[in-house]
């Protein structure tokens, strides 16, 4: 199961830095007589100050001089926090002229909050060491929040001179039970369905894919930041250029922007390639001369890969989204030999599935052939195939007239596959993880195309859930270039 060495959401966190009527200047030791407010840090560069912050539940960013919000209304505010806020709290002191110093908000929320006022603080914007008074332990304030549909940003403002120590911030996932709280398992809370957590990577940069799917999928509550990477270049992809023209946008216009970048440089593979795709895409990291069949979650050799005879003991290339469906023949390049729709499974068990839909039983953990329509696959595949049907139908949907829907039906020659409620359900109990970032690379590494709901989990939601009329703000992404501190996550097998 993966685990990780604290049950703690790490937060994703740009600090920008405000102020009244024009942008402040962030460096070190800046002279105040550039007429911008100054915020000293000395150690700590601008640079440090634009990476993304990175840290646990319980975030603390000291400062080595301090922070000044020295103008009227000049703020701290933040990315959104893809976490449930629980707390915000300040470590500093007001100008000797003022009480009353700060606001802090998150969302429709806000709190005032005062701040001890000392003699020794003024609105100059000269570096302030603490005063031989300073007390943390009652110098600061704290503010509350209550759960609210994330993400939002956390903004403090000084509504006059204040001189800040340390910032920190209580966030966390509500999927993360405590001995003193019941474990909340409603897979419709916001906060839950978009943390992420930092990737293993290796020597090369690349995903580090330590376990099998299932070594991932019992414990995980939180979505891996996706490594776009290009394994003919041997070079990083650029996830915020890759999906540029998408952002902004909202509803039919997202989804046809990102049906665009994704089908403008696609050049599909014929269906013999395909053996060759899976056997990389799907190669078990345990061993490296099997392939790893999702459906029933086991490993078997590339050597028994199916050509012609019996079936039995041996594998073959599933159609994810089934053939009949609308994909055509696989003599033509097309979507019926779109990488991101063929796996290596089981060739009895791709039979018994047939052109079923997918959705789960009465019994959410039954797995199988159930009824006369439909199948479920095992815990650890089912958050891949959601995905993985949610983009053939962005990629294919205006060109084949493919479709998702919630009805439940496995008639051959009608283009739909389903269904919708079941897979939404599944894309959040069956987070994406490095074994899918591998995938999409592998993949991409064959026809130049990705799957945009593995690099990016929340545009489920902006296509397909309650974030639809919400235009995309890019997301989360990883560049080698901004150096973040890796999180402290392992897997144990």
């Amino acid at each position: 199961m993966l685990t990780k060495k604290s049950p703690i959401f790490f937060l994703f966190v740009t600090l920008l830095f405000f102020g009244c009527h024009q942008e402040s200047i962030i460096s070190p030791d800046k002279d105040q007589d550039q007429g911008a407010t100054s915020f000293n840090f000395h150690k700590v560069t601008a640079e440090q100050l634009n990476q993304y912050w990175l840290s646990f539940d319980a975030v603390n960013l000291e400062f080595e001089g301090v922070l000044l919000l020295g103008t009227r209304n000049a703020s701290i505010k933040s990315k959104p926090l893809y976490s449930h806020l629980k707390s915000v709290k300040v470590y500093g002191l007001a100008s000797r002229s003022s009480e009353g110093s700060i606001s802090i908000k998150y969302g429709n929320q806000q709190v005032s909050l005062n701040l001890r006022a000392h003699e020794e603080i003024s609105g100059r914007g000269d570096s302030k060491p603490r005063p031989a008074d300073y007390d943390p332990t009652t110098d600061m304030v704290v503010a509350n929040f209550t759960s609210t549909e994330a993400p939002h940003e956390i903004e403090i403002i000084g509504t006059n001179t204040v001189v800040l120590y340390q910032i920190e911030i209580d966030a966390q996932d509500s999927g993360d039970s405590s001995p003193t709280e019941p474990e909340d398992n409603d897979p419709q809370e916001e906060n839950k369905k978009y943390g992420y957590v930092w990737p293993e990577l290796t020597p090369e940069g690349r995903v580090a894919v330590l376990g099998q799917p299932t070594d991932y999928s019992d414990t995980a509550r939180f979505h891996v930041i996706s490594v776009a990477y290009d394994l003919n270049s041997g070079h990083h992809i650029s996830p915020r250029s890759y999906y540029q023209s998408a952002i902004g946008k909202s509803g039919k216009e997202l989804r046809a922007a990102l049906a665009k970048i994704i089908s403008s440089e696609y050049h599909g593979v014929d269906y013999r390639t395909i053996w060759t795709l899976t056997k990389e895409a799907d190669e078990d990291p345990l061993n490296t001369e099997n392939v790893w069949l999702t459906y029933l979650e086991e490993s078997r050799s590339k050597d028994e890969q199916q050509s012609s005879g019996s079936s039995v003991g041996k594998w073959n290339r599933e159609h994810v989204w089934a053939r009949s469906r609308g994909l055509g023949e696989t003599s033509t390049i097309g979507p019926s030999t779109d990488g991101h729709n063929l796996r290596a499974e089981d060739s009895a068990e791709n039979s018994r599935k047939s052109n079923r839909d997918f959705e789960e039983m009465a019994d959410e953990n039954a797995t199988g052939v159930h009824g006369a329509y439909s199948y479920a696959p095992r815990t650890s595949g089912r958050g891949d195939i959601a995905r993985m049907l949610m983009y053939m139908e962005v990629r294919w949907g205006i060109s084949h007239g493919l479709f998702i829907d919630d009805q439940s039906a496995n008639t051959s020659g009608v283009n739909r596959q389903g269904r919708l409620s079941h897979l939404l359900r599944w894309h959040e109990i069956d987070p994406v993880d490095p074994y899918e970032i591998r995938r999409n690379n592998v993949v991409y590494k064959f026809q130049k195309n990705r799957n945009p709901f593995v690099d990016h989990p929340e545009l489920v939601d902006h296509l397909y859930g309650n974030k639809q009329d919400i235009p995309w703000d890019g997301g989360v992404s990883y560049m080698p270039e901004q150096n973040f501190a890796r999180t402290n996550y392992r897997i144990a097998i």
